[in-house]
């Protein structure tokens, strides 16, 4: 664990630009690394692989068949329904972190509907889970042009995802920390991302007010993230942009572009994890079954 935080450590200082003080000591630590790696899985090799194997498929629930007992859930006054129930859970295997299947939220009217999940990776490192959840009855409407159809045909479909990023319904992303980061680390990943994105998705002349709004939410982001914090971001269909930070309601953007910016990390078509991407499709058989 000691030499994977270092690897970490070494990392971030390589992508702030200083290659020639870390290179010498990334090649160290990578064959420390690797001769670790070696001792342990010569000591625990069979024993630990079978146990993290079966751990697995004890854990991770299927995402791509349904739920696991089927039930159907109407919201009263309305006729939409969809399979999945709030005792319904998830997991992301590389991480093992658990996902509910429809997730309460304060301050929310409706739970939000898993639609699938992936896991931030840098360099070797696990950094978070994440997991997208969308409001249901809305996002039925407006996703029920891909009804029935299979998650392989959907993984290939810019329009379906383009849609799940930009339809008329409220979305949640939510993090799961499995690395811990500090305050600036974290301010500076996102300002990375998005910055770069008002600049491409954001028309000229609303990206002033679209980088206001980013300053705002970098100061989110005033204290560590600490292994197991969660984040969440919900994008209200007004345009509002709403950060929680371990149940702590840290303030309300109203700036539907960085919103838009946000999210598009992980559903765009240039995501930080393609894979994650891929898995939100997942989630559209009990959606809409």
């Amino acid at each position: 664990m000691i030499v994977v935080r270092h690897l970490a450590f070494i990392a971030d200082d390589l992508n702030r630009q200083r290659p020639k003080e870390c290179f010498g000591m990334f090649k160290k630590s990578i064959v420390v690394c690797m001769c670790s790696a070696m001792l342990f899985a010569a000591t625990f090799g069979s024993a630990c692989g079978d146990n993290n194997n079966n751990n697995n498929q004890e854990k991770t629930t299927n995402n791509d068949g349904g739920t696991s007992d089927g039930t159907t859930v109407t919201d009263d006054g309305s006729t939409g329904s969809y399979n999945r129930t709030k005792d319904s859970k998830f997991t992301e295997s590389k991480t093992s972190t658990e996902f509910k299947g429809l997730m309460d939220v304060a301050g929310q009217n409706d739970p939000f509907f898993l639609m699938g999940m992936g896991v931030r990776v840098k360099i070797i490192i696990n950094v978070y889970a994440f997991g997208l959840y969308v409001e249901p009855l809305a996002a039925q409407k407006e996703l029920a042009a891909w009804k029935g159809k299979a998650k392989s045909e959907l993984e290939k479909d810019d329009t379906f995802y383009d849609k799940l990023l930009k339809g008329k319904f409220s979305k949640m992303m939510r993090l799961k920390m499995t690395f811990d980061a500090s305050a600036d680390d974290m301010a500076q990943a996102f300002d990375d991302s998005i910055s770069s994105r008002i600049d491409k998705l954001i028309p000229e002349g609303e990206r002033q007010a679209a980088k206001d709004a980013l300053t705002k939410f970098k100061g989110f982001f005033d204290s560590p993230a600490k292994q197991g914090q969660e984040l969440l971001f919900i994008w209200q269909e007004d345009g509002k942009l709403v950060t929680i930070v371990d149940g702590t309601n840290k303030g309300t953007i109203d700036n539907a572009g960085l919103a838009l910016c946000l999210f598009d990390i992980y559903i765009g078509k240039e995501p930080i994890n393609e894979d994650g991407k891929k898995d939100f499709a997942s989630g559209m058989s009990d959606l809409l079954p």
